[in-house]
């Protein structure tokens, strides 16, 4: 019967949830969850059948980011699992999208101030194809909106018209991704319904590992007191040559916030022994203006490319993890910055894996390789809406639209699209 169903998966899970709390290293532990999976989704799939929807997304939840909550001491305890996710929506102002994906079948919650519905969507396998025909074409520099029948129509159809009812111009969606879901760039979904038009052009949308991990409180715009500006590094290697916006991007950077404290890392002082020495764990804001490369069989050995030769001039994911930051926002103004690789339970793991786990409370990281002329533009753009006075999500989405409205050269998401917004 159905209590004796329920007994049986509490059960196992706390049995599996034990096992895995012995495991100390970060790493393995999140791996173990590989193994957990199956119990998992086919407790989702009994309780969205039984119509306990939000018991479901609860469930659903306690999978998210599980080794990054332990990292920042929010664990998702009984107390955790039974947050109200809608009061998160009313106090955020925001319309949360949160996916959960499957072998066979695959959910959608969409949660406001009005409440929690759900979704049956397709299985992952062949949302895993749609996203893999979309990521192609914007690779190829194409513009989606001229076509008919894409990718990326279909997946607006699926992954965002549920909620459309809700989705005014201006809103703030807040996408928690699962699975393959969590390589897809949302910006670019195009909306046919009316008069065609991508996803950002109606809303700001920002990336959360899970909605147990959202600060409960409305996110405003970011006012930093002190600035840490690293780039523009001695090019060493003809594999990484010298980035020219990069220079004129510090330089821009460094002229704003004219209040606060500024702290410039540049040429061969942007090396990563002094940036462990200006105790980056107290600057509100960082940006990094680097190239990046990215390790998909180890994601947290993804590196900023600093100055000095070969290792030494590393930054890795891991090396950020490890220090306590207390910023707004950590930009990391590179190419293939978010993340290397997906994990069961952790989503994108990378560098804005690590630098959430480290204390960030925003991060912008790049998922492709962009033009560095491209990229500056887009990041004065963005820092000039942050500057007055807007929230990362709406300063970023307003720098994209400069791009399709002004820019009739790079209006093709290729060239501004790369760069998402992460946040707690």
């Amino acid at each position: 019967d159905i209590r004796s169903a329920e007994q049986e998966f509490a059960t196992a899970l706390e049995t599996a949830e034990n096992t895995r709390k012995t495991i100390a290293n970060d790493w393995l532990r999140s791996t173990f969850f590989v193994h957990l999976l199956n119990t998992y989704r086919t407790y989702v799939d009994f309780l969205v059948d039984q119509g306990r929807v939000t018991e479901a997304l609860q469930v659903a939840e306690t999978c998210h980011a599980r080794t990054l909550s332990e990292k920042l001491n929010e664990l998702s305890s009984a107390a955790q699992q039974r947050t109200n996710f809608i009061e998160t929506a009313r106090v955020k102002q925001a319309v949360i999208l949160s996916y959960w994906t499957g072998p066979k079948r695959s959910f959608l919650w969409v949660t406001s101030s009005k409440g929690i519905q759900c979704f049956h969507l397709p299985n992952e396998l062949q949302l895993a194809r749609l996203v893999e025909k979309h990521t192609a074409q914007i690779a190829a520099i194409r513009d989606l909106l001229g076509m008919e029948n894409s990718p990326g129509h279909d997946l607006y159809d699926i992954l965002v018209s549920p909620a459309a009812p809700q989705i005014q111009v201006g809103i703030h969606l807040i996408i928690i991704p699962d699975g393959p879901l969590c390589k897809l760039n949302f910006d670019t979904l195009v909306d046919s319904s009316g008069s065609r038009r991508y996803l950002v052009e109606t809303a700001s949308l920002s990336f959360a590992p899970s909605l147990s991990l959202l600060l409960p409180q409305r996110t405003d715009g970011v006012r930093p007191t002190s600035i840490l500006l690293v780039g523009a590094p001695l090019s060493l290697d003809p594999q990484f040559p010298p980035l020219p916006g990069a220079k004129a991007e510090l330089k821009s950077l460094a002229a704003r916030f004219t209040r606060a404290e500024k702290t410039v890392l540049e040429g061969a002082e942007a090396d990563p022994r002094h940036f462990r020495e200006v105790h980056p764990e107290r600057f509100s804001l960082i940006h990094f203006a680097a190239h990046a490369v990215a390790n998909a069989v180890s994601p947290l050995d993804s590196a900023v490319i600093l100055s000095g030769a070969g290792d030494s001039g590393k930054l890795y994911a891991h090396d950020l993890q490890s220090f306590h930051l207390h910023a707004a926002l950590v930009t990391l103004s590179a190419c293939r910055s978010a993340g290397a690789g997906t994990l069961p339970g952790e989503g994108l793991v990378g560098f804005t894996w690590a630098l959430l786990g480290a204390g960030a409370k925003n991060v912008i990281a790049g998922s492709w390789d962009v033009p560095d002329s491209s990229t500056q533009a887009l990041m004065d753009q963005f820092y000039l809406h942050l500057e007055s006075g807007d929230m990362p999500s709406d300063a970023l989405r307003f720098a994209k639209l400069d791009f399709i409205l002004n820019h009739p050269n790079h209006r093709r998401p290729y060239y501004w699209a790369g760069f998402s917004l992460y946040a707690r």
